[in-house]
Parts: C-alpha cells; structure tokens; sequence
C-alpha cells in the first residue's frame, strides 16, 4: 500500500478508512449585463409554459367574443377551456415571479460580496 493510500485509523481498532477524492472547481468571470440576464435565465422552462398558456387564454377569449353563432355545447367548451387556460396563467405567474425573486435576490448578494453563504 502507498503512503498517500494508507488509512489514517488503523482498521483493527475502528472500521473505518477515508478516502480523499479529486475534484476541480471552475471560476468565469461574468460582465455585470450577463448577471442581470441570469435573473431570467432560471425561470426559463416556467415562462415557456406561462407564455403557452396567455396565449390559450387570448385565444380562447378572442374566440368566443368574436364568434355570435357557436352552438351551446362548444361554446360551454370554449368557456371551460378558457377558465382551465387562466388558472393555469395565473398559476405559472406566480411561479415565474417567486422565481424572479429568488434570482434577483441571489444576484444582489453577488453583487454585495455575500455570494451563496447561508
């Protein structure tokens, strides 16, 4: 056995052996209009959706007040779809502000000099 390998607690008086693993850590440096682009990078599957969803809802709105002569049951249909699409618009809203915030606040304290202490 090496002399880099060789257990630090001897495994007759405790079983255990440690081992030291290599790691690499990478440091970019970053402008500072890259750092505010980072706020909305992080919310970028959640705005897809938000952004999927306004626009059912517009669609669906725009639809019913455009056509006079629907027959009642596909109206009924456009109406529940248009309720299903606010729902979920304003569910991905509120997931893609509270997100908004986190990033903001996790940026201003790199700007501070805090970094990701806790």
């Amino acid at each position: 056995m090496a002399e880099s390998e060789k257990p630090i607690i001897e495994p007759e008086t405790e079983p255990l052996t440690l081992q030291v693993q290599r790691h690499q850590l990478k440091w970019y440096p970053i402008s500072e209009d890259k750092l505010d682009n980072l706020a909305f990078a992080g919310n970028a599957i959640i705005s897809v959706f938000l952004g999927i969803s306004a626009g059912a809802l517009i669609s669906f709105v725009i639809s019913l007040m455009t056509s006079n002569n629907l027959p009642e049951d596909i109206r009924r249909n456009f109406i529940s779809f248009a309720f299903a699409s606010a729902i979920l618009t304003a569910f991905f809203a509120c997931f893609f502000i509270a997100g908004y915030i986190k990033w903001r606040k996790q940026i201003n304290d790199i700007r501070k000099g805090r970094g990701n202490q806790r």
